[in-house]
């Protein structure tokens, strides 16, 4: 049995509103009015009113210092170099928060974890922010670490399965998950479709869980039953996130809804199926939020009910699309609402679907 015992999370504290991120990105992306107007209806599309950002101080002024570095031309953006600057700079307090709240929430001292996982894809630095935390809660020196890096958003999933195998073969681990994300260090310059509707939903936030065992525990959050991932072949390009000179740039098939609703229906259908169950037994879902037209996709594939995702809007809307925390703040949401078995879905690079099963 492994058991979900604490969550917690935390945003960045100033929030930009998605018309003022619209005016930013028109000042950057576009060249002309017919521009101008086309990203002010994907930024209407987009799901998105607010969202938290470490540079929102900068975005808020007349003059944001970090977009006119006077090294960098204005359609190419900082260089990679000092956007890693910035996560070094501000990944550790997002970080720190959430794994803080965490275990309050799971009533743990930081010195009862036994294994640490961090989750990231959006910065690198070495020693990164597990020895941060490690530092800061303060956890034990001795204290195993593990980081899941560039796996994109489904990135929190598979540190939840293996803390899970972790506390499967170790009865009395206790272990840390801690997932942080700076999205909006890589916003990105000029006219390119993958580039824009990135701009337009991904956000900044940490989440962090805690996974245990034997507990004594009289009200765990959630039961973890089961896992399975499952790659949709030929699909490599359809979703990929790589380093360039001006940050890390994502790229985003128009095809990746067409994906989700072709494969998901019959992989979904066995998995379920293993555990004796079908879609008529799941009225709980997390669907990781990568846009309106991803949920879109996973509502109509498996005909769910509109009620079923409205989580995963809630969470888009008012955070955007935070890479791989997203998921763990709609389980924060759902853990209100629910105590019945819930699916959660995540779609990464791959094309890979990640599945959880809780209870």
């Amino acid at each position: 049995m492994a058991l979900i015992t604490g969550i917690g999370v935390s945003v960045p504290e100033i929030s930009i509103a998605q018309d003022l991120a619209m005016l930013h990105a028109q000042s950057f992306c576009c060249s002309d009015d017919h521009q101008k107007k086309v990203l002010e209806g994907l930024y209407k599309r987009s799901g998105v009113e607010s969202r938290a950002s470490v540079l929102g101080q900068e975005l808020h002024s007349q003059a944001p210092s970090f977009f006119t570095l006077p090294d960098n031309t204005p359609f190419n953006g900082p260089s990679t170099s000092s956007r890693m600057e910035k996560y070094n700079r501000n990944v550790l307090p997002l970080a720190l928060a959430s794994a803080s709240h965490a275990l309050e929430d799971a009533n743990l001292k930081p010195s009862e974890i036994s294994h640490l996982i961090t989750v990231s894809c959006t910065g690198f630095f070495a020693p990164g922010f597990d020895i941060g935390l490690i530092k800061s809660l303060p956890l034990n020196n001795s204290v195993s670490r593990t980081h899941v890096g560039f796996m994109g958003c489904h990135g929190a999933m598979n540190a939840i399965k293996l803390a899970a195998s972790i506390v499967t073969a170790q009865r009395s681990a206790k272990v840390l998950v801690c997932a942080a994300e700076l999205c909006s260090l890589h916003f990105q310059y000029g006219w390119n479709s993958s580039d824009i509707v990135a701009n337009s939903i991904f956000a900044d936030g940490s989440a962090a869980v805690v996974i245990e065992g034997i507990t004594e525990k009289k009200n765990p959050i959630w039961e973890i039953i089961g896992y399975n991932s499952h790659i949709i072949p030929e699909s490599e390009d359809a979703m990929s996130w790589t380093i360039g000179d001006n940050g890390f740039k994502m790229k985003l098939s128009t095809h990746v809804p067409d994906l989700v609703v072709k494969n998901l229906p019959g992989w979904l259908a066995n998995w379920l199926q293993s555990f004796g169950l079908s879609m008529k037994d799941i009225n709980s879902w997390a669907v990781h939020p990568g846009g309106p037209r991803i949920l879109d996709a996973v509502a109509n594939s498996v005909n769910l009910q509109v009620d079923y995702l409205q989580p995963s809007r809630d969470i888009l809307r008012r955070h955007g699309n935070m890479s791989s925390p997203t998921i763990l703040f709609i389980l924060d949401l759902l853990r209100f609402k629910t105590t019945v078995s819930t699916v959660v879905l995540g779609f990464g690079p791959g094309l890979t679907i990640e599945g959880l099963l809780l209870k």
